[in-house]
């Protein structure tokens, strides 16, 4: 025989379905998202360090002028390291299938077996490389289009191309993903190297230090002392690079990312739990006299409470249901599709038991916590306060509101009726705003990061990007280079720059860090610093520089007005720090300027150039590439060796890693309106059963359908109304903090501030649509009624 108080669940249950669909698929939508989550962050994060120590990763690397392999034998005793590899590298371009040129970071490599430390994984084709071949990084292979066999044509640094066959493909996990910036890595033999404009020797050294792996000060101090007998063997080392030793290279980022998502799912939960909580309460406010007849009947408070605990753990059980395998499928589908976009290797798939565990306590612990206020406060009732309650607890006082109504007698009855009840219960319309609020909140702020991150994009590329930028091979003069696109149609500006690669030197005078030094004209109409501290350069300045936040991160202890030892061609100049300007993203060298009197200063020829950057009358993607083509068969014509590329197409890339970004981020904030649009439904379902009566009385004096539909509808669009206001209010700190933290994590510095008009009205249009759909079956199930059945509703 089934227990009294099982019956009583299992009629409360299926009593009200709807009601009961609506508790659980809320209380599942959190356990779904907090799942999914802990899922793909730990599944994501293993693989991602298991791919990376398998390679035996350095900690430290030195970039030399060029040496050969006796240096390594000079390291290799030292007991401040545990190994050493060297190469030679140089930034290429090679085409893809359909002819499109794209960057590539080519290494040199004796062979696979050779290697020691960051180690390559041989995919397909050859273990042994030949000279005049190639092994292309797996991803990279794919995204270009070729095969093991194909000839693939690379574009030199003097302008001319050279054919290499396809030897075979290689996961390199230390390579930029393909996937994200359409740039990828290759490897040839030393000769090869030599004939591509290289060298035969190397020009950097990979460092595994000896004690802590992670701990970035003593990886430096450790390479700081192989650099210096690097330095004593008479090789100039130009840079110790020392980035987040023991790390992922995309770990600090998908760490932040991740993070980001399980605070948003836990607000999923967090809101699932009001629903529980409003529902519960008006239950309880519905059953007060159910619950006088069932103490009077013998029913001790441990029991009373003990029904209506086991009504939100059937709610939580019905959510695991649909929780548990749904969070488990959409964790498959987004890691692996994060792992192949990081282009990691994926380990077979499991859900981790955290995320079970967490799921449970979600579906179980978390509602019931909710819900044990409304349910003890209930149940204290006694038999006297529960069988005369009415259960709906309203004052027949007139509150402020209805003394406003009252004097404005002109609106509409319904209407009237429409305000008055949405104000009814302010607990429970306070706990449907505040999904609604906070679901609105956040999908205006994801819009908001995107137009942020899009702005800051287009900010940050005004330092070295216009419509269209060449980059030459080597210095041509700059009065040449302008004239030359002169005549070309659609061009209405240009301007020579030069760029060359510089070291600022550290304190003890025998480390450096490489810095990338640009010398714009100084009159240049094409650059709008953003500064941070200090001034800009002014025109003749001869040594004065200024640094990007970058360098600000890199050399903490430079003040403005400090003075920098600037060394180019082995020699070093002093400059005076006179301003510190922002830059958002990552680049391999912090970005300075110094003017063309500067650049005079440290030995170079100011009146050349090796970059033009050129500006169009329209500014279009398509004018653009028109200018392009045009320029590009000018400067084969006189004989120019240059690479060239549109600024939107630049743009375009960078937009397309935040699109990704940003849909991620979409996801959570769909789930969190869809627990708002699930609060509302519920809502308005309750406010419907308690006001039975109510209709029936509009009914008998002889309310139409219409009318009951629209007084149901109207109260349901005001609710929606006031969350959507009150959203704007709440995506304004919503869009600082993810402007703050996601700025840092993914672009270096807090993005500037964008409250996002267009996303404010899309949420509008959103809310407009959920308060319908929230108010159909309420207003469908009151329309229902005949009189005679809401007048014998109890």
């Amino acid at each position: 025989m089934i227990p009294a108080t099982l019956q009583k669940v299992l009629a409360d249950l299926w009593g009200n379905k709807v009601r009961s669909f609506l508790v659980a698929l809320s209380i599942a939508v959190g356990a779904f998202a907090v799942g999914m989550i802990i899922s793909s962050m730990v599944i994501v994060r293993h693989d991602m360090v298991a791919d990376y120590l398998a390679i035996n990763p350095h900690t430290a690397r030195l970039y030399t002028q060029d040496f050969d392999a006796s240096i390594l034998n000079k390291l290799s005793g030292l007991p401040e390291l545990e190994a050493v590899g060297a190469s030679y590298n140089i930034w290429l371009k090679i085409a893809a299938k359909t002819g499109k040129l794209s960057q590539i970071n080519l290494n040199s490599l004796t062979s696979l077996g050779a290697l020691q430390v960051d180690k390559l994984i041989l995919e397909s084709g050859s273990p042994t490389l030949a000279d005049g071949e190639i092994y292309l990084e797996r991803q990279g292979a794919a995204g270009l289009g070729w095969n093991v066999g194909d000839t693939v044509k690379l574009s030199l640094a003097d302008g001319t191309t050279y054919d290499l066959k396809v030897a075979g493909t290689v996961h390199d996990v230390l390579a930029n993903p393909y996937n994200f910036n359409g740039s990828t890595s290759g490897f040839v033999t030393p000769h090869t190297m030599a004939d591509l404009g290289g060298s035969d020797q190397n020009n950097f050294i990979n460092l595994i230090t000896t004690g802590s792996h992670t701990d970035a000060a003593y990886v430096r101090q450790m390479a700081e002392k192989a650099a210096e007998v690097v330095t004593a063997n008479g090789v100039t080392v130009n840079n110790v690079n020392v980035n987040r030793p023991g790390q992922p290279p995309a770990q600090a980022t998908l760490d932040t990312v991740m993070a980001l998502l399980g605070a948003l799912s836990v607000l999923v939960v967090c809101l699932s739990t009001f629903l529980v909580t409003n529902t519960i309460s008006a239950l309880i406010g519905q059953q007060i006299r159910q619950i006088g007849v069932i103490k009077a009947l013998g029913a001790t408070l441990l029991q009373v409470i003990a029904i209506y605990v086991g009504l939100v753990l059937a709610f939580g059980m019905l959510a695991l249901l649909i929780a548990i395998p749904l969070g488990a499928l959409a964790s498959f589908v987004m890691t692996r599709w994060l792992i192949g976009m990081l282009n990691a290797n994926p380990s077979p798939f499991t859900v981790p038991p955290e995320a079970l565990l967490a799921q449970v306590f979600i579906g179980l612990v978390v509602p019931l916590l909710g819900a044990l206020i409304p349910i003890i406060g209930g149940a204290r009732r006694t038999i006297r306060q529960a069988i005369t309650s009415y259960g709906l607890g309203d004052s027949i006082k007139p509150g402020l509101l209805d003394r406003l109504l009252e004097a404005l007698p002109w609106l509409p009855r319904p209407l009237i009726l429409s305000l008055r009840n949405t104000f009814r219960r302010k607990a429970r319309l306070a706990l449907t705003l505040a999904t609604l609020v906070l679901g609105g909140g956040i999908f205006i702020a994801m819009l908001g990061i995107r137009e942020s991150m899009y702005a800051e994009i287009e900010q940050t590329y005004r330092y070295f990007q216009t419509d269209v930028n060449a980059v030459f091979t080597r210095n041509y003069p700059a009065v040449d280079l302008e004239t030359a696109v002169k005549d070309i149609p659609g061009v209405t500006a240009s301007e020579a720059w030069t760029s060359l690669a510089a070291n600022i030197m550290r304190p003890d005078g025998k480390t450096s860090d490489l810095v990338a030094l640009y010398v714009p004209p100084d009159h240049t109409q094409l650059l709008r610093a953003v500064m941070i501290e200090g001034r800009w350069l002014q025109p003749g300045e001869r040594n004065a520089i200024v640094v990007s936040n970058h360098f600000m991160k890199l050399r903490p202890d430079v003040r403005l007005g400090d003075t920098l030892h600037l060394r180019w061609n082995n020699r070093d100049t002093p400059f005076s720090v006179v301003g510190f300007f922002r830059m958002s993203g990552t680049y391999p060298a912090p970005f300075t300027y110094i003017t063309s009197s500067g650049l005079e200063a440290i030995g170079a020829d100011s009146s050349r150039a090796n970059q033009l950057k050129i500006v169009t009358d329209l500014h279009t993607a398509a004018r653009q590439e028109e200018v392009l083509k045009a320029a590009e068969k000018r400067f084969n014509e006189l004989d120019y060796s240059a690479t060239l590329q549109t600024g939107n197409e630049l743009i375009t890339q960078q937009r397309a890693v935040i699109n990704i970004l940003i849909s991620v981020l979409m996801v959570m904030g769909v789930l969190i309106a869809v627990v708002g649009g699930l609060g509302l439904m519920g809502t308005m379902g309750m406010n419907v059963l308690e006001r039975t009566r109510e209709i029936g009385v509009l009914r008998s004096i002889g309310a139409e359908n219409g009318v009951i539909f629209q007084l149901i509808l109207v109260e349901g669009m005001l609710i929606g109304l006031i969350s959507w206001g009150l959203s704007a209010l709440v995506a304004v700190p919503i869009t600082q903090f993810l402007d703050n933290s996601l700025g840092q994590a993914l672009m270096t510095v807090p993005i500037m501030y964008i409250f996002s008009i267009q996303g404010l009205f899309i949420w509008l249009g959103i809310i407009l649509v959920l308060s319908t759909l929230a108010c159909l079956v309420p207003a469908r199930g009151a329309v229902r009624l005949t009189v005679r059945d809401v007048l014998a509703y109890e």
